[in-house]
């Protein structure tokens, strides 16, 4: 009796059946093995393609062992088979975003939004990649729009990253001398102003222009709480970059602020003053 043939088709229509079972089981490993079966078949389920995407990102932890092009290849064909998949999208900004295409982020996950406008996380994800983008205006813009959200998860990280960009913002603003109205036309009032301002006050540190560094973190000190010093090795440099309050930081890529860090690529921005003090502004995991 001759052997039963099988046609690709039939085959990727098998293995994504196999794939959905798995994934209602919550066996990933599985769910992926299937899915990544289902694509080589030249599977023509938009949603396949999404999923084989999704658990690769998942499988890697969203670490440098993502492979980042097949990642962006499965969902550029999810996209092209189904224009209207939204998670398509947004998935595939997370991925530009992460090679360090932000303009081209910001445009694909418009597009998301686009096809759903109430879906919160991605707007909550279009913050993030402006902050990436160095754009911290617009992205209190869109922050402010979702401080109200019902999701409690979600109103906690907003709160969080509206308050980092509110000291970040105050850390890049240039040093102002204010003059109140009057004492121009009475030199006696203002130099008496200005006296008692730097007897009772005395002079803040003189911060310079942000600094942006990339490199590792070798070791994080956090002995003082809440302020930590991380060792960040550059090239052949280490330097040493104090975090006044690592509640507050402007964190990206990261849920959250960890002590234990070690063997991390970053990309920093801090501020130094005259005096080699440093302020980290933002940290960013890549």
């Amino acid at each position: 009796m001759p052997a039963r043939l099988t046609s690709a088709p039939h085959q990727a229509a098998a293995c994504r059946g196999l794939g959905y079972a798995y994934l209602q089981k919550q066996d990933f490993t599985q769910a992926s093995e299937y899915f990544r079966r289902s694509s080589d078949q030249d599977s023509k389920d938009p949603r396949v393609h999404y999923y084989n995407a999704l658990l690769m990102a998942q499988e890697s932890g969203f670490t440098s062992k993502l492979d980042l092009p097949a990642l962006t290849k499965e969902l550029e064909t999810s996209v092209s088979l189904d224009p209207n998949f939204a998670d398509s999208y947004a998935l595939l900004a997370f991925a530009q975003s992460t090679s360090g295409d932000h303009e081209k982020a910001l445009a694909t996950l418009q597009k998301a939004i686009a096809i759903d406008p109430r879906n919160e996380n991605f707007r909550f994800n279009m913050a993030n990649i402006y902050l990436l983008n160095r754009q911290p205006d617009k992205a209190m813009a869109i922050l402010q729009s979702l401080r109200n959200s019902t999701n409690p998860q979600l109103a906690s990280q907003v709160a969080s990253a509206m308050e980092s960009i509110r000291q970040f913002q105050q850390f890049s603003k240039p040093d102002v001398t204010l003059v109140h109205r009057g004492e121009a036309e009475n030199p006696t009032v203002a130099a008496e102003s200005s006296q008692l301002t730097s007897s009772n006050i005395g002079p803040g540190p003189k911060w310079g222009a942000p600094i942006f560094l990339r490199g590792t973190i070798n070791a994080v000190d956090c002995s003082s709480d809440p302020s930590a010093i991380l060792a960040v090795s550059s090239g052949s440099k280490t330097v040493k970059l104090k975090i006044a309050d690592k509640h507050q930081l402007i964190l990206i890529g990261a849920d959250e602020f960890s002590c234990s860090w070690t063997n991390k690529k970053v990309a920093v921005n801090y501020r130094q003053d005259g005096g080699g003090e440093t302020n980290v502004m933002s940290l960013e995991l890549q």
